[in-house]
């Protein structure tokens, strides 16, 4: 086991994961699907400070399939439709037949593409690229699919933080109304509230976020594996601790793998804030204890750092070694235990 941590199965990052992320394994590796570069701002610091660590795709690789992905959503505009939705226009059109197949269609943006290519490269003096190899092709779609996700998550989360912005200024004015305007003390928590984020965009967590990794839950492993280990993300000879936030993944996981090991299993454990003294301290606790948990040691629960300092908050803990065919399939190694650390903050 190495003492790599690399947060999986996403590409984008929201805030609440990277505050887990960040007290519990820091640094930690992430993949990003836009070339070198960090898509979320706020990621900007964290990376500067060698805190995460980006992989991103080469320059060249993330322009095609950035272009792509500009196409296929062109494709959605222009068949959303302005007096059918897409199920009447289904409905009405033959668009599995003859040449306005999916398989047509796509060929046909791939053609233009292609041509547009060439054309360019014609006027600039240029050769035509070389044809893709079938492995550069599954990378590219493999890619591709990481940043609908990408896109599909941003925009989710995005709606989830008006939502909750909306449920915090609806108990302000209701408790203005019932004259209990700060009666609630700062650790005390309104059931009401958390009952109202019970609905939006998803799979809601117990903080009202939304589990993005219960959608296409298979998909979403094998695309993000297929790209990090085709960019050397990790050594397939010693593979690094899987860490995810999303309990969804973790499940799914433990269904399809033929056996299954529990190194690590707590409920509730004393994490700190970001800004303490003891937290550095902790980590490197928490790391020691996870390796040697996996390693079939005595797991250390007990007498953590800093335990009567006046942090409050808590995490829990999940670590288990994943075996099986269908296991290794997913993060594209051959013959390896996969560890997944399944890490929240309560």
């Amino acid at each position: 086991m190495t003492d790599q941590f690399v947060f999986f199965p996403f590409t984008h990052i929201t805030q609440r994961q990277l505050e887990t992320l960040l007290t519990f394994v820091e640094p930690f590796h992430f993949l990003s699907t836009d070339a070198d570069k960090v898509i979320d701002p706020f990621l900007k610091p964290v990376v500067g400070a060698k805190k995460g660590i980006a992989h991103g795709v080469p320059d060249n690789l993330a322009i095609r399939v950035t272009q792509l992905q500009a196409q296929y959503l062109d494709w959605v505009k222009i068949h959303q439709g302005n007096e059918h939705n897409l199920k009447s226009l289904i409905k009405d059109h033959p668009y599995f037949k003859d040449a306005t197949q999916v398989a047509s269609i796509k060929s046909q943006l791939r053609d233009a593409t292609r041509v547009a290519s060439i054309k360019s490269q014609l006027k600039s003096g240029n050769k035509a690229e070389p044809k893709k190899d079938d492995g550069e092709k599954n990378l590219e779609q493999h890619l591709l699919f990481l940043k609908m996700a990408h896109l599909c998550d941003s925009q989710n989360d995005r709606i989830d933080i008006e939502l909750s912005r909306l449920d915090e200024n609806k108990d302000q004015l209701l408790s203005v109304l019932k004259g209990l305007e700060g009666s609630s003390g700062p650790g005390e928590s309104n059931e009401s509230a958390g009952e109202n984020k019970n609905f939006g965009t998803g799979f809601k967590t117990g903080h009202g976020a939304t589990d993005f990794g219960a959608v296409m839950t298979r998909e979403r492993i094998e695309s993000w594996a297929a790209c990090m280990s085709g960019l050397s993300g990790y050594s397939a000879n010693d593979p690094p601790v899987f860490v995810t936030t999303s309990q969804a993944v973790f499940d799914y996981l433990e269904s399809i793998c033929e056996d299954c090991l529990n190194a690590l299993d707590i409920n509730e454990i004393k994490v700190h804030h970001n800004d303490c003294e003891n937290k550095k301290e902790w980590q490197r606790y928490f790391k020691e204890n996870l390796k040697t948990a996996v390693q079939g040691g005595v797991s250390l629960e007990g007498g953590l750092p800093g335990s009567d300092d006046t942090c409050l908050l808590a995490g829990q803990v999940t670590a288990s070694l994943f075996f099986g065919n269908e296991i290794n399939k997913c993060f594209k190694l051959s013959d390896k235990q996969i560890v997944v650390c399944l890490i929240k903050l309560k």
